[in-house]
């Protein structure tokens, strides 16, 4: 559904219809995350779910990868699981069913 991270969505719409999808992106398309890096092979895998919390609507998802970094003892490169989740709601906005 995202070609690339900044592609905007309607979170409204979304929660609304309680959609899920799951997105893969290349790291050495991610210039900045990739700078920092060994090396810039290897994928983002960023899985996300819309709900609504509240009548509001709010985001669900992991964003995992494993990447190759450089050990500041050894000197060696090794692979690092990275994961993080996500929980965004967003109160701000009109209510959905408003």
């Amino acid at each position: 559904m995202l070609k690339t991270p900044a592609d905007p969505v309607d979170v409204g719409l979304l929660s609304a219809q309680g959609s899920r999808f799951t997105c893969h992106y290349p790291v050495a398309g991610l210039t900045r995350f990739a700078a920092g890096l060994a090396s810039d092979e290897g994928q983002v895998e960023a899985r996300f779910g819309f709900h609504e919390v509240q009548e509001f609507p709010a985001l669900e998802g992991v964003v995992a990868t494993q990447v190759q970094v450089i050990c500041q003892r050894c000197l060696e490169a090794f692979a690092l699981p990275l994961e993080a989740e996500l929980n965004l709601a967003d109160r701000k906005s009109t209510r959905l069913n408003s």
